[in-house]
Formats: structure tokens, sequence, C-alpha cells
């Protein structure tokens, strides 16, 4: 037998007020919820592993929330001089060590965008010094 495009695989459906499973045990969960979580927090003061458990399912991971990069550095000079005061900062206790990684990658990022932009011009310019040399026409 085959179905038509939008037609139900069971053209009854299922019965009229029948819950489906999951949605039993959510209200038994909900239901249940408050005496769960007060054995849990009583358990959690002399289990460790249940601490951890409830820490790691209730705080918010900060390993993956991004924020914006603020520094009182101020840095100026070349790309080496601009990483030598982050290092300088992070030794001297002036910005932490996840400030002076995010500020590096920056840094490295951007000297990269840079380096390659520049060697697109230097190539760009060869290549037009080439076809004036041979009288040949660069066809791009």
């Amino acid at each position: 037998m085959t179905f038509k495009p939008g037609q139900s695989g069971n053209p009854k459906g299922s019965a009229k007020g029948r819950k489906d499973w999951r949605t039993a045990l959510r209200g038994k969960l909900e239901a249940a919820a408050p005496a769960i979580i007060d054995d849990l927090i009583a358990r959690a003061t002399e289990d460790l592993r249940i601490a951890l458990f409830i820490a790691n399912k209730v705080l918010p991971d900060a390993t993956h929330k991004a924020s914006p990069i603020t520094t009182p550095l101020g840095l100026k000079g070349t790309p080496a001089e601009q990483a030598d005061q982050v290092t300088g900062a992070l030794a001297g206790g002036k910005i932490s060590l996840d400030e002076s990684h995010a500020l590096m990658t920056a840094l490295g990022g951007a000297a990269a965008i840079r380096t390659n932009s520049e060697l697109t011009q230097r190539l760009e310019s060869l290549e037009r010094t080439l076809a004036e040399l041979t009288g040949t026409t660069n066809a791009k």
C-alpha cells in the first residue's frame, strides 16, 4: 500500500487523549522534582561526585562564552612590538592569561592577513612588470 504525499502512515491516527510515554515521564519528573532536588542537595554535602554533577548541570559553562577583549595596553608599534607588550603585560600581572591568549591570537591573525595582502600586491606588481617586459597581457 502506498501513501499519498501528506497522508499519514496510520490513517486512523493514535487514540484521542492518549499521551506519549515521554509526556507521561515528563509529568512524573516534574511532580517529583522538588523532592529529587532536595535529596540531591542533601547528598551533595557528603558526596563530591553528586556536588560535581549538580554543578555541571546547573552552572553555566564559562569556557564557551565569548566576551569582548578589553585591554588597558594601548598597543603600538610593529606586530612584534605589540606581542612583546602583551607578553610584558601578562608577566607584570596587568592582564590575565586568557586575555593574553586572545590578544596574541588576534595579533597573529591580523599579521597573517597583512602579510597575505602585501604578498598579493607584490606578486601583482611583478606580474605587471613581467608583462611589460615581455609585451604580453596578463588575462585574469
